[in-house]
């Protein structure tokens, strides 16, 4: 099976979708415990990741660029 660059962590460890996806929804679950909760757009770019079809930093890349407009 070959590993797209794409499913690779921060620190260059490849994550499966379901790695990814688990460690989504303990995210949103720490954010909704905090009362913070993602925007339509966030959780689009973060199925994104999740799918494999952008890297996290790409994901945070996006989110900033976002706030930066307002």
């Amino acid at each position: 099976m070959a590993v797209s660059p794409r499913s690779r962590s921060a620190s260059g460890h490849h994550r499966s979708e379901e790695d990814r996806r688990e460690l989504a929804i303990d995210t949103m679950a720490s954010w909704a415990l905090e009362g913070m909760h993602p925007s339509a757009e966030t959780l689009v770019d973060i199925a994104a990741v999740v799918d494999g079809s952008v890297t996290t930093d790409e994901m945070i890349a996006r989110v900033k660029a976002r706030y930066r407009r307002g």
